[in-house]
């Protein structure tokens, strides 16, 4: 009776070894014990020889570390109301290590007599619309919370205020116009927290509007490490002064487990603080965000710090979760879909039944979708073998088939690949021939994929950009994929999408200074000739002076020669008359004089109403005499 499991366990020495392994401390908790102590527990570890704790105030680079044979420490001498996080390591009589314990955040007392308010998360903007916009900021101390905002820094004549006490600040304005730049200062307490020339944003065009569109996407970016800010430097070099309409996460937003302080040190703390307060970001949650988050109660981290679109408040069909929703820009139609959780991935699930719904009603020239498991990979990920992305390519690809989609953007693999146009493989690798490829070309401008009645607009672009934080040297078996057109496991980057009319032209960049085009491929529609067609980037106006008397100036930045014409309207939407007229433009910087004394109107404020081939924007004229 004894003997035999006696036997079993020489028999298999490596469970014997297994029972050795030194755990990992748990139930990690701090306790405020007076205003100079913070104490941490845990609960004990069998065999421990000692444990190593480690802190670091959130968003410091190094962390301070203490010994201790108790599982009880004391800090002293920390910052005054700060956010902490720590680890606890444990080392055991076998001379065996743990792992370190996923993090636990406190706040350290405040003893400071200072009560100047400030910024203790940047500001970054969530759900656009063409008429309103959503800011979001926290502070370290609770206070009321206002938004100013007007056609220039120094007009910021309109605003938005809760006086509701709170240190996470949300606010929303709602009176814009579509498609128009405003600046804008935020306010806590008594105090203007920001409001430079750099706080600006464009509201979006009305749906089905012919615009140009740049899109950034990242995926796998919130690694804190030195090669996500190379990504956003080389992106921020390549862009310049062409404005980020859309930003696209796509999942696995902060490692490891998406926890709050993850997200204030990964991704809001010295990384991407200037674009979050000019584009509003859309992201889509990965399996590292939800293990501290769950999609079907909308619970934890991840649904805390962003805000989404719950009610189509941006068109497409209410989802009512911020799991997965849709939204439209200008003519695209962008769908964000949740991979990870498993009730949320099979057929007849409300998020299935929900985006067969979507896109049905669909009228937008161009369909984006993204989410974070690739239906096609063979990087760091394998799309055979895992659960996840076999069942989004064998249950949700078929409707990007049906519904015709154009291109499909995920993460989680750490490498770029990116697919022929393709139309109707749900199997493994193997089973992947020519008859899958609608076009087997490279999609490049001289030979670009073309969706047309010949083909009857069929085909997807499938993209992996699971590198943007970082990139994996192993690949699963098999690599590259037999569906992929290009794949690299070795180049960081991002993608940018640039799109206009009837075109869509996606680049690869890597993350040196300047960057360089990995990859390029070109999607048109309704046979449009492409090899020397020119994108353009999107064109900018300034108006000034403004407040003016009589005359003023159009600063125009033009991305192509163009046809400039300038109406005005009174706020009401009253058309008051046309004070340009087809104003032949070269490309580049101009200057266009406008005299007003001729119209004789009265001071007040006015819409200028600005157009041209690549440019339709309104701007607020104030006229002060």
């Amino acid at each position: 009776m004894y003997f035999f499991p006696f036997f079993i366990l020489l028999a298999n020495p490596s469970a014997h070894k297994q029972q050795l392994l030194c755990n990992t401390p748990v139930n990690l908790n701090a306790i405020s014990i007076d205003a100079n102590t913070e104490q941490l527990l845990w609960d004990s570890v069998s065999n421990v020889t000692y444990y190593n704790v480690r802190y670091r105030a959130v968003g410091d680079a190094e962390w301070n570390s203490i010994w201790t044979n108790s599982n009880v420490v004391n800090l002293n001498n920390l910052r005054d109301a700060t956010n902490y996080e720590w680890q606890v390591q444990s080392a055991c009589t076998d001379n065996n290590a743990s792992v370190f314990s996923q993090s636990n955040t406190f706040i350290s007392p405040n003893n400071s007599t200072d009560d100047t308010i400030s910024l203790t998360r940047v500001v970054y903007l969530q759900k656009g619309t063409p008429n309103s916009l959503t800011f979001r900021w926290r502070t370290n101390q609770k206070t009321s919370t206002v938004v100013y905002y007007g056609s220039s820094p120094k007009t910021l004549t309109a605003w938005a205020k809760d006086t509701t006490l709170v240190t996470e600040h949300e606010i929303k304005i709602d009176d814009l116009l579509p498609f128009t730049c405003y600046y804008y200062a935020i306010q806590s307490g008594t105090e203007i927290l920001e409001g430079d020339d750099d706080n600006f944003f464009y509201t979006q065009p009305m749906p089905q509007t012919v615009q140009p569109v740049r899109v950034w996407v990242i995926g796998d970016a919130g690694t804190n490490y030195a090669e996500q800010n190379q990504v956003r430097d080389a992106y921020y070099h390549f862009t310049d002064t062409t404005y980020t309409n859309v930003w696209l996460f796509l999942g696995d937003n902060a490692y490891q487990s998406g926890l709050d302080s993850e997200y204030q040190t990964n991704i809001f703390t010295n990384h991407y603080d200037k674009l979050f307060k000019q584009t509003p970001v859309t992201p889509a949650a990965g399996n590292h965000d939800l293990y501290s988050a769950n999609a079907t109660t909308q619970t934890g981290p991840y649904y805390d710090i962003f805000s989404l679109y719950t009610h189509a408040e941006a068109g497409g069909l209410p989802s009512g979760t911020e799991a997965y929703y849709s939204f439209n820009y200008a003519n695209i139609h962008f769908v964000c879909l949740e991979s990870t959780t498993a009730s949320f991935r099979v057929p007849y699930s409300a998020m299935y039944n929900w985006l067969q719904a979507d896109l049905a009603l669909n009228k937008q020239h161009w369909t984006v979708v993204y989410f974070h498991h690739p239906p096609y990979t063979k990087g760091s990920h394998n799309s055979d073998t895992e659960v996840e992305l076999i069942e989004m390519r064998q249950n949700f690809a078929p409707i990007f088939d049906q519904y015709k989609v154009d291109l499909v953007l995920c993460g989680h693999s750490h490498t770029y690949e990116r697919s022929y146009l393709l139309k109707g493989h749900y199997g493994d690798e193997c089973t992947f021939d020519a008859q899958y490829q609608v076009d087997a070309g490279s999609g490049e401008a001289a030979t670009p994929y073309t969706k047309d009645t010949a083909n009857h607009f069929d085909g997807v672009v499938y993209a992996v950009v699971g590198c943007s934080g970082k990139v994996s040297s192993t690949t699963a078996n098999g690599w590259p994929h037999n569906a992929m057109y290009m794949s690299t496991n070795t180049v960081l980057g991002s993608m940018v999408l640039d799109v206009y009319g009837d075109t869509l032209r996606a680049k690869f960049i890597d993350n040196s200074v300047p960057a360089n085009i990995i990859d390029e491929f070109m999607l048109l529609k309704h046979n449009e000739v492409a090899p020397s067609m020119y994108i353009p980037v999107l064109s900018t106006v300034a108006v000034y002076p403004n407040p003016t008397n009589n005359q003023f100036a159009l600063n125009l930045n033009l991305a192509q020669p163009d046809e400039i014409s300038v109406d005005i309207h009174a706020t009401t939407g009253q058309y008051i008359g046309k004070i340009l007229d087809k104003s032949l433009q070269d490309a580049g910087q101009q200057k266009v004089t406008i005299d007003l004394r001729y119209l004789n109107l009265p001071k007040g404020t006015y819409i200028l109403k600005i157009s041209g081939k690549s440019i339709n924007q309104n701007r607020l004229l104030i006229i002060a005499r």
